[in-house]
């Protein structure tokens, strides 16, 4: 395993990247992903060119210029164009969290990207409905807290006869909704296959790459996805080696992405983790500290930073760090969480607890929390809980 990922560490170093074509895929990128309401990878794919500030682009080829006459005469299908004026309003309902709302008014477009918006609406529509059942009818700690997405056998059912029927309105977006709505039906290799083809088409999709690292249980499977090159599978290796416990694998992959994205914040996040899988907890806190100086209003894995803080006994820094989270996002599972340490390490474990389970409301595949609260029922003596904390834990973990 050690060679052949020595193999893909000089191949990104071999293959001279050209940092401008980066530059701009990653504008592109994020313009595609804002108008498709993929916020999070869109946000991804920003960071990321922030980190790339120090190149510089002729304005000639620069997106920003290209923007009104390209996206909507040379890229842009007769199709999309005759959509144009209720695509903008869909997305204006989408954006404003009226998902069955942006479904309805969408429903007679057959643009790819008006597709992928319409089911992605209802897709969305279908998790509020069920985080809403989950709420009213099953607590946390039910066995039976089973509840499903209502909307997923109708969008894969759409989805799987346009593809079949009109592959030409099938784009990678339409793949990545695809292959996470099969993956919610526990059709794992088909969701697999959908994923491949949705980052293969479109790399710059960042969300699509971390669906697929859930989908490989170990190394191997890994190293059979028939991935095309693109210096997004550097990132993508790095995380999922990072998810599989390979963390000096890991680490090495970051240090050469490091070269190029200069200084980025989601790199510098990571590195922390793996030095905190590492048990490097000095070195870790130190990085969590920079990154804190450089962004402070970011709460992303700044759970993790008051687990050291937890595991130093650094009463002070984790008692200023809930406090700043609190007053940043008090309802942000991250903010739970760092909540609940802080009130674990002062030995007040009723109120941890709470505070897990706020976290858990928010994120039930928060795997740091299910097993943080299951600690807490050990220290409360309540064995039947902790052990179903603990379950759940492994139940979301494919290492354990």
């Amino acid at each position: 395993m050690q060679q052949h990922q020595q193999n893909q560490q000089n191949q990104f170093e071999l293959n001279k990247f050209e940092e401008k074509e980066i530059k701009l895929e990653l504008i592109n990128s994020s313009y595609q992903l804002s108008q498709r309401g993929l916020y999070y990878s869109a946000r991804w794919s920003n960071e990321q060119l922030i980190s790339l500030k120090h190149i510089q682009i002729d304005q000639t080829i620069h997106p920003f210029y290209q923007t009104q006459t390209q996206t909507q005469t040379q890229t842009q299908t007769q199709t999309e164009l005759k959509e144009f004026e209720i695509f903008l309003l869909a997305k204006t309902y989408f954006d404003l969290k009226e998902y069955k709302r942006t479904h309805f008014i969408l429903k007679d477009c057959i643009s790819s990207k008006a597709i992928f918006l319409r089911n992605y609406s209802l897709f969305l529509a279908g998790e509020k409905k069920k985080d809403e059942e989950l709420q009213q009818h099953a607590g946390l700690f039910s066995e039976n807290s089973k509840a499903k997405n209502p909307e997923l056998k109708t969008i894969k059912n759409e989805l799987l006869q346009i593809e079949t029927n009109s592959i030409s309105s099938f784009d990678a977006f339409c793949y990545y909704l695809l292959g996470i709505v099969l993956r919610e039906l526990d059709q794992k290799e088909l969701a697999k296959e959908k994923l491949l083809q949705s980052v293969n088409l479109f790399p710059c999709n960042w969300s699509a790459w971390k669906d697929l690292s859930t989908l490989c249980e170990d190394y191997d499977s890994l190293q059979k996805l028939n991935l095309k090159s693109h210096w997004m599978k550097q990132f993508f290796f790095a995380h999922a080696l990072l998810e599989l416990q390979q963390n000096n694998e890991s680490l090495q992959i970051y240090q050469i992405l490091n070269n190029t994205f200069i200084n980025s914040n989601y790199i510098l996040a990571q590195t922390a983790i793996v030095n905190y899988n590492l048990r490097d907890f000095d070195l870790a806190e130190e990085q969590f500290e920079q990154l804190i100086k450089i962004d402070p209003y970011r709460l992303d894995n700044l759970d993790i930073y008051s687990n050291i803080l937890y595991v130093k006994e650094a009463r002070t820094k984790l008692s200023f760090l809930a406090q700043f989270a609190s007053n940043t996002d008090k309802y942000k599972a991250e903010t739970c969480c760092i909540i609940g340490n802080y009130y674990s390490i002062k030995s007040e474990h009723e109120k941890a607890v709470l505070y897990f389970q706020r976290a858990l409301i928010l994120n039930r595949k928060y795997l740091t929390a299910w097993t943080l609260i299951g600690h807490e029922y050990v220290e409360l003596k309540n064995p039947a809980a902790a052990i179903f904390a603990y379950r759940r834990a492994v139940g979301n973990n494919k290492l354990y």
